[in-house]
């Protein structure tokens, strides 16, 4: 008798554990349907982001290659040029394509330099497009920099020369031309003004006045021989030679020029930084004057600061430069120049 209790409880236990069971299920089924309703797009989102890992991995094979030609340019000694095929431009598609980038962005630093000098070699030879070309590279890595700003107000001061002195030109030969043509056509109006002048007047026949004088008289003015009839000058070509007015010759255009490089120190390496394992870079700006020696040499920007001033200025005092012309004069004129300090 007492087994029977006990199996009735035992079955009763069960069916409320069922029921209780069933009951957590459907409380569990309502919360995720409320969920999926209120996050409907996570799993849209969660796609997304499947999606970006895999493009993540087609950048890396993109970036691994734009290393590996930028590696093999330096190699080749192709730094900054030729355009579309230089290591510059391919450390900055790596640099674009990954943002955190540490090789790309240390290979930038160690060329900015090498850009830099390229450019403004660029500018003093009057290659504007490539020296525009280049500075568009300098500005994709440090577009806020000093230098940059710079080189941009050089060429657009060389472009403006440049066209000042084609207009030049082209009134010169405008000039030149004119004057040319100006004796041709004096010449030609010469000409029918000599063809006007009057024939010689024919002689007019003897009179017969002479028979009716006295004998004596008319031997006499007979033996005498007849006057020559009165004729006209012969007729003489005049070539007039006309001397043009000088042309009035454009003023001269001011021969403008900027500052060119000649020679160059590289700055050595403090050894407390060398021994320190520090890297850095240093902006200067100082003066070329007439002679082309440096003065007035200031620190812009560096980083560390005051780690690598001393050494970037003793170098830039050794510089010499080509100094600017302006009227064909030489004159003073302020400049920028970048030092890295690489360790490698």
């Amino acid at each position: 008798m007492s087994d029977k209790p006990q199996t009735a409880d035992t079955a009763d236990r069960l069916q409320r554990g069922l029921i209780l069971a069933l009951v957590g299920i459907v409380i569990a089924l309502v919360i995720v349907i409320v969920l999926r309703q209120f996050s409907g797009d996570a799993e849209i989102q969660q796609f997304t982001g499947s999606g970006e890992s895999t493009g993540e991995i087609r950048s890396d094979g993109e970036v691994s290659q734009l290393l590996g030609q930028a590696r093999q340019a330096v190699a080749d000694s192709r730094l900054v040029a030729p355009a579309d095929d230089n290591a510059y431009e391919f450390y900055l598609q790596a640099l674009a394509a990954q943002p955190d980038n540490v090789a790309a962005r240390e290979a930038i630093n160690d060329l900015y330099g090498i850009a830099v000098s390229s450019t403004e070699q660029a500018i003093g030879s009057g290659d504007f497009d490539d020296a525009q070309r280049m500075v568009g590279l300098l500005s994709q890595a440090n577009p806020n920099s000093y230098t940059v700003i710079n080189l941009r107000q050089r060429i657009e001061r060389g472009l403006q020369a440049q066209d000042a002195a084609e207009a030049a030109a082209t009134a010169a030969a405008q000039q030149a031309q004119q004057a040319a043509q100006a004796p041709a056509s004096t010449a030609a109006a010469s000409q029918p003004a000599a063809a006007a002048e009057p024939a010689p007047a024919p002689a007019e026949p003897a009179s017969d006045l002479a028979s009716m004088l006295p004998g004596s008289a008319a031997g006499t003015q007979a033996a005498a021989p007849a006057p020559a009839p009165a004729s006209a000058p012969p007729s003489t070509m005049t070539t007039t030679t006309t001397t043009p007015a000088p042309a009035q010759t454009a003023p001269a255009t001011p021969q403008v020029r900027d500052a060119r490089l000649l020679s160059r120190v590289d700055p050595q390496y403090p050894p407390e930084a060398m021994r320190g394992r520090q890297q850095g870079w240093v902006e200067l700006e100082f003066t070329v004057d007439v002679d082309g020696s440096i003065s007035n040499v200031s620190v812009v920007a560096s980083r560390p600061t005051r780690v690598f001033d001393r050494a970037a200025i003793r170098a830039m005092q050794e510089w010499r430069f080509d100094p600017r012309l302006e009227g064909g004069q030489p004159v003073s004129t302020r400049m920028r120049q970048r030092f890295d300090f690489r360790l490698d």
